[in-house]
């Protein structure tokens, strides 16, 4: 959502998201203190057409740094937690590797 509107500030497509919107709502809405996230970021919640809707903003060369530093600070903590996972992933097959090799 923040890279499509980075990407082409000028579409108006990339300007907002429908509250309803089902991959919006199961990977930013339902996750815990992402509507806080959302609001620090600038993003507004409004009604449109008896709907709600989230605007992202970026009309202004301030609104599009704050979307910018927004989304590498977002990306950076995903790959950190990404590299976590990983991590986790390799002890765990260690552990079944080494328990498989004891039982022999």
């Amino acid at each position: 959502m923040l890279s499509n509107r980075l990407a082409d500030p000028a579409n108006a497509k990339f300007k907002s998201i429908r509250g309803r919107n089902p991959t919006f709502r199961t990977s930013v809405m339902d996750v815990a203190g992402a509507y806080d996230a959302l609001v620090l970021i600038g993003i507004r919640r409004t009604i449109q057409d008896f709907e709600e809707t989230f605007v992202v903003p970026g009309d202004s060369d301030s609104e599009i740094q704050t979307v910018q530093m927004a989304l590498s600070v977002i990306e950076d903590v995903l790959e950190r937690l990404k590299a976590k996972m990983d991590r986790t992933v390799e002890s765990k097959q260690a552990q079944a590797t080494a328990s498989c090799a004891g039982a022999d």
